[in-house]
C-alpha cells in the first residue's frame, strides 16, 4: 500500500510541475505578444 501511495504521489508531483510549467510558459508567451504589439504600435504613430 505504502509504495502504491508513493507512486501516486509522485505522479501527481509530476503533473502539477508539468501543468505550472505550461501555466508560466502560456503566460511568458502572453506578455511577449503584447510587448511586441506596444512596439509595433508605438514604431506605427512615429512622425
Amino acid at each position: 500500500m505504502a509504495v502504491a501511495m508513493s507512486i501516486d504521489q509522485d505522479e501527481f508531483k509530476r503533473r502539477r510541475r508539468n501543468k505550472n510549467l505550461a501555466v508560466g510558459l502560456g503566460l511568458a508567451v502572453l506578455c511577449l505578444l503584447f510587448y511586441l504589439l506596444t512596439i509595433v504600435k508605438l514604431t506605427g504613430n512615429v512622425h
